[in-house]
This record gives C-alpha cells, sequence and structure tokens, in this order.
C-alpha cells in the first residue's frame, strides 16, 4: 500500500472557501478536497443513514471529524 500511495502525493494545496458552489465545482475538475465537521454525540447513533440535527445538551459538546 504505501509503494502504491508514492504515486499519490499533494503537489499543491489550496484554502477553499465555504462555498457550495466551488465544492462541486472542485470536484467536478477531478480534484478531491478534505474537509472537517463539527458533530455531536448523537451523531454515532445508528439513524440509518440520516444524521440528526444535535439536541440542545449536545451543543456544547462538539467534536470535529475529518471527510
Amino acid at each position: 500500500a504505501y509503494v502504491h500511495g508514492e504515486n499519490f502525493c499533494l503537489d499543491e494545496v489550496s484554502r477553499l472557501s465555504n462555498n457550495i458552489n466551488q465544492l462541486r465545482q472542485c470536484l467536478a475538475q477531478g480534484y478531491p478536497f478534505v474537509m472537517a465537521i463539527k458533530i455531536f454525540s448523537s451523531f454515532a447513533s445508528n439513524h440509518h443513514g440520516y444524521i440528526p440535527m444535535p439536541k440542545r445538551h449536545e451543543k456544547s459538546s462538539q467534536y470535529r471529524h475529518a471527510v
């Protein structure tokens, strides 16, 4: 895996704005991106593919998740 991964190194890094159209354009041009989202404890609950809105008591206990 490491040998194969050597063919996929970063050549350049750019900062994207928090704009859905810019993110879509990036993907349409074949460029991947990484982002971090805030998650709450209810994120880990099994909701069959749906992510619930955080409950009031969860708003102060936030985590981050990279995707």
